[in-house]
């Protein structure tokens, strides 16, 4: 459901920290707030940053009303997202949910009726104590103050297709991406947060259509992805002679400087069918992550405008550990942590 600097909040109410394996189920809250007699969309979030706390919270969020039938006429007309706006959070200090008010700060968005529809998946990025959430817009939520503000989306949005935007963190604060479908304009803005009316400056932009659809096959780039696993060590039970090389590949790290660098001088055009998504953001470095078909990687160097070839997606023998299932339908960037703090009765 969400992840936060080395914790993944999966749906049933588990926190999972993979790098310690650890992990607690949170005690179930109070039935989510209702606005009037419709029925609401939440969207829960995960807050850590082990440079402040080894504690962890936990958010519910609503996006909106079901879009079932006809909106009663008095909730079409609300003003979106409310104020005030009423949170459930949940801390693993206390091990307990609490619910709490918080007021808007600046412009609100618009009416329940006029919300647009997103395809986009829900997202949100934690950046010194504010939550930072991407449902039609992007919503800053501080928690200290007990205030938010609505962050409208770029004007100079690509609008010739519907683009496919992605929230994230990196080396200098809060950043989105937009890409359309074939990655004819990549763009990325940073969040000017210097005053009180928070912008996105736009800062790069480029078509990297050219260098994925005349790109040279090597085979030498196959990519160091590992499945790591329970179900890891049963496999390497049944086939032994897996085990060396998978010790081998579990010692490698990616090295910015000596992946495959693709050339972006000549540009040619030419068709270019294949689906490109954002991945993510390196949280250190100004790279943008990005798939190929959910199924080659590819980081952009922003500054450089270096495209480098991560290899083919899929983990070695991961047909075998998906049992059939074997489509990867997303995936985000993962550092591991190991100071995050759980309920004492797990």
């Amino acid at each position: 459901m969400d992840h936060c600097n080395g914790l993944l909040l999966l749906s049933g109410g588990y926190v999972v920290n993979p790098a310690t394996r650890q992990w607690a189920k949170l005690p179930s809250p109070r039935p989510p707030c209702r606005y009037g007699k419709e029925h609401f969309m939440y969207h829960r979030y995960i807050m850590f940053d082990p440079a402040v706390s080894p504690h962890y919270e936990v958010l519910v969020v609503p996006e909106g009303p079901y879009r079932r039938g006809t909106l009663d006429r008095g909730v079409a007309a609300w003003e979106w997202p409310p104020s005030p706006m009423l949170l459930q959070i949940f801390s693993s200090r206390t091990n307990g949910w609490e619910e709490r008010s918080f007021q808007w700060q600046g412009e609100s968005f618009s009416t329940v009726a006029d919300l647009p529809w997103s395809g986009d998946p829900k997202s949100a990025v934690y950046w010194r104590g504010h939550l930072y959430v991407h449902h039609y817009f992007v919503m800053r939520i501080s928690l200290s103050s007990g205030k938010y503000q609505v962050i409208k989306p770029p004007q100079d949005i690509n609008s010739s297709r519907t683009p496919k935007l992605q929230l994230g963190r990196s080396e200098k604060g809060v950043y989105l991406a937009s890409i359309a479908s074939h990655a004819e304009r990549l763009q990325v803005w940073i969040l000017d947060e210097s005053s009180a009316r928070l912008e996105w400056v736009l800062k790069y932009q480029a078509d990297i259509r050219h260098i994925l659809s005349h790109r040279g096959y090597n085979p030498k780039v196959q990519g160091s992805w590992v499945m790591e696993d329970s179900n890891y060590h049963s496999y390497h039970d049944r086939f032994p002679d897996y085990k060396e090389q998978a010790s081998l590949e579990n010692g490698f790290e990616w090295d910015s400087d000596n992946e495959d660098v693709l050339d972006t001088k000549d540009k040619v055009d030419g068709e270019y069918r294949e689906y490109v998504d954002i991945i993510g953001f390196h949280p250190q470095k100004e790279v943008v992550f990005l798939s190929e078909s959910l199924e080659r990687g590819f980081a952009y160097h922003l500054s450089t405008s270096k495209l480098q070839d991560l290899g083919y997606m899929y983990p070695t023998q991961y047909d075998w550990f998906a049992e059939g299932g074997n489509l990867i339908e997303s995936s985000f960037p993962y550092t591991p942590c190991w100071t995050a703090k759980f309920p004492t009765n797990n």
